[in-house]
């Protein structure tokens, strides 16, 4: 039965989905395109095609930001709302006389959810490599471009030395590494899921209130936002002085406050996933014991 509700919770967010998805590919090709037309008229600075090629420029650049920032924000929205009506309205009565477990309609909304943050994510972080990309290619000499491709292949053996150094000689370099890639890997995991299981949890504690419901979810959204960032924040400091105490290395070590970046990434990561099974429990015991539609 769960997987019949991932496929129903994933036919009814789609069209959203797509679209946002589809914004991001415009605001991309709009700027790539203003990028380059920039470039064309780049040495007349004077010229009435190189002011209108600016100002165009500057507009669609804008217009990529605002877009970007709406994709963001629009897609959590998006699921907040969806998840308010389609579990807490009167459309959520059908949903919740089916024989399914609460787990099953809340697994389901986050499993689907937590998807579509990824591909939004995923979608920006390559428009952002390929508006760096072609900014790269506009400003670049003549000549330049062909050896491009030597440029990546000189800096991919760079990287490998580096990281055959780091990993292959020095224990202190190898923890460092490791330290890194292991937190961002984690982070990346578990942060997009922390932050839909915190609005829904908001969404759901909202609605012990009998009056502005909707009111009291963003107060709490608001409220467990503002802690988690201060919960991080002493999760790290606890982690650095822990090292320190256990003389895993000096605070006078450079390495030590190289470590500073990744343990921050560590509390969040840790803090992220410490509430997503609070939030998890709460939203699922107000769904249980505290339903109330009306």
């Amino acid at each position: 039965m769960l997987r019949k509700l991932i496929k129903y919770e994933w036919r009814e967010t789609r069209t959203i989905g797509l679209i946002l998805v589809g914004a991001i590919i415009l605001a991309t090709l709009m700027g790539v395109f203003s990028i380059y037309t920039m470039s064309l008229f780049m040495g007349d600075e004077e010229g009435i095609l190189a002011i209108a090629s600016g100002i165009t420029g500057m507009f669609s650049f804008l217009a990529y930001m605002l877009i970007v920032v709406g994709t963001i924000y629009g897609i959590l929205i998006y699921l907040s709302v969806r998840f308010y009506q389609s579990m807490y309205t009167n459309r959520g009565y059908l949903l919740h006389t089916l024989p399914v477990t609460k787990h099953q309609i809340l697994g389901s909304k986050i499993l689907v959810g937590t998807v579509w943050l990824y591909v939004i994510y995923l979608m920006l972080f390559l428009s952002a490599v390929l508006s760096i990309f072609s900014i790269v290619v506009a400003v670049a000499e003549p000549g330049v471009i062909p050896k491009i491709p030597d440029a990546v292949g000189a800096v991919a053996q760079f990287i490998r030395e580096v990281w055959i150094e780091m990993f292959g000689s020095d224990e202190g370099l190898f923890l460092l590494g490791s330290h890194y890639v292991v937190s961002l890997l984690l982070l990346a995991l578990i942060s997009l899921p922390s932050q839909l299981l915190l609005i829904y949890g908001a969404i759901s504690m909202g609605q012990l209130f009998k009056k502005y419901r909707a009111l009291w979810a963003l107060l709490f959204v608001m409220l467990f936002s503002f802690a988690r960032v201060i919960l991080s924040y002493i999760v790290s400091l606890v982690l650095m002085v822990g090292l320190s105490l256990g003389n895993a290395m000096l605070p006078d070590n450079e390495l030590f406050m190289m470590h500073m970046y990744a343990f921050q990434w560590d509390a969040t990561w840790i803090i992220g996933l410490v509430l997503s099974v609070v939030f998890y429990k709460v939203t699922h015991w107000i769904l249980t014991r505290k339903l109330n539609m009306a």
